[in-house]
């Protein structure tokens, strides 16, 4: 059997997405640029949730993307264009090169 979590998007009165867990606390995410969930899925790997285990992501009642394993939306981050986002591959922050 494998393990499941579900979440849901809301959104703030300033217009900021978070992520209400299955306890009810509402997550914020500190680089909301890179991704919610991303980020969120990494905060669970960090907290010990299994890398499989699988994370779906509801908007009111709606699923907002296919349920994957919380270290498939781990190693993703969101690379903004003109006008479209995309999830691209997490390449993390490298402090070597941008030591001086």
């Amino acid at each position: 059997m494998e393990d499941r979590i579900e979440v849901k998007y809301e959104e703030d009165k300033k217009g900021r997405t978070y992520i209400v867990e299955p306890d009810g606390n509402h997550w914020y995410p500190k680089r909301p640029r890179s991704g919610v969930l991303p980020e969120y899925c990494r905060y669970l790997i960090a907290g010990g949730t299994l890398p499989d285990t699988v994370i779906t992501v509801l908007r009111e009642e709606t699923v907002c993307f296919v349920p994957m394993p919380v270290d498939w939306w781990a190693g993703k981050a969101i690379s903004e264009g003109e006008t479209s986002a995309k999830y691209v591959d997490y390449k993390g922050f490298d402090y070597e090169s941008n030591s001086d």
